[in-house]
């Protein structure tokens, strides 16, 4: 009879958890996009919530949303300051955000994280300042690449070669490669 019982428990749990789903599949999922500016002001607000897990959330958003050019600094702003956030995760999110917007005011703030021990920020950071096309972190990106360090050298040695690619060559620099 308890067997019975803890098997009839069971199914009625699995039935209530299925049927959550079965409703979430009813309703298509409206991308951010289609909120356009409707969305920004919430996101910004949950930028700052205590939870880590929401910040990172609502940080990856933000490139995704439709930022009127008026809101544009405040959202770069706001990535740039969760750059210094104390959660790692939130660190590497932010940075791939700026990296998204190719936000040219993250250069050097996104420099200066090449530089951290965990390895997730410092490649989010390098694939941000590849997006960006920042030639300015060529020096940085070309030591890390120098380095023998695995993930972190690599993501520099892609990012160097993406934004040399990217960068048009100056005269100098064409005179120079044409020289014997």
């Amino acid at each position: 009879q308890i067997l019975s019982e803890v098997e009839s428990r069971r199914k009625q749990r699995q039935a209530q958890q299925q049927k959550p789903e079965e409703e979430k599949a009813e309703l298509p999922a409206l991308p951010i996009r289609d909120l356009g500016g409707t969305a920004l002001p919430r996101l910004l607000e949950l930028v700052d919530a205590p939870d880590p897990a929401t910040r990172a959330s609502a940080l990856a958003a933000l490139p995704a949303t439709t930022v009127p050019a008026p809101m544009r600094m405040a959202v770069v702003r706001k990535l740039l300051v969760a750059l210094d956030d104390e959660d790692l995760r939130v660190v590497r999110v932010a940075a791939g955000s700026l990296g998204r917007l190719k936000a040219l005011a993250a250069q050097e703030k996104l420099i200066a994280l090449l530089n951290i021990e965990d390895p997730d920020p410092a490649v989010a950071a390098i694939d941000a300042l590849a997006e960006i096309g920042s030639a300015l972190a060529l020096p940085a990106l070309e030591q890390l690449a120098g380095l023998d360090q695995g993930t972190v050298a690599g993501a520099a040695a892609r990012a160097v070669a993406t934004i040399r690619l990217a960068t048009p060559a100056t005269p100098a620099a064409s005179s120079r490669a044409s020289r014997p």
